[in-house]
């Protein structure tokens, strides 16, 4: 079980609707295995994502079909 997770500590990542929209329309990402240099660009910058943070019983409801996502990585 955890609690008090933030960014650094593992919390799960995501795009909004509307930012995934833009990247699968206008930018072309289609799959995660062919990315190009300016699409992993724009998935790596920290204005595109949210992060889920929370205690112990917090709730995010998101629609994985709708929205990109990933598992963030914990620092050490």
């Amino acid at each position: 079980m955890c609690d008090n997770v933030k960014k650094d500590s593992g919390a799960t990542r995501f795009i909004s609707r509307s930012k995934t929209k833009k990247i699968m329309r206008r930018i072309g990402y289609w799959n995660r295995w062919i990315v190009s240099d300016s699409i992993r660009n724009w998935l790596k910058n920290e204005e595109n994502i949210n992060y889920f943070e929370g205690n112990f019983g917090d709730v995010a409801m998101l629609n994985v079909q709708h929205c990109l996502h990933a598992a963030n990585i914990p620092k050490e």
